[in-house]
């Protein structure tokens, strides 16, 4: 299933592995962004992390945005 076809709500939750394997990422990178401040916590559902799909979205979404505003400064 890809992003596309997801509950566009932002209440569908997906695994801390699938998040960072849909942004290119390691789980450890990952984890060193939740760190840095630069993704939100995940949440904690008993014993699991889980990560909002929408929260993964805005993150690609502020990437697109900085590449933009650094491309318009040039």
């Amino acid at each position: 299933m890809s992003f596309a076809e997801d509950r566009q709500d932002g209440r569908l939750l997906v695994t801390v592995k699938e998040a960072a394997f849909r942004l290119s990422l390691s789980v450890r990178a990952f984890y060193r962004e939740i760190a840095a401040g630069r993704f939100p916590q995940p949440l904690k559902i008993g014993r699991a992390s889980r990560v909002a799909v929408a929260d993964v979205n805005a993150y690609i979404g502020r990437l697109h945005d900085q590449r933009s505003a650094r491309a318009s400064a040039l």
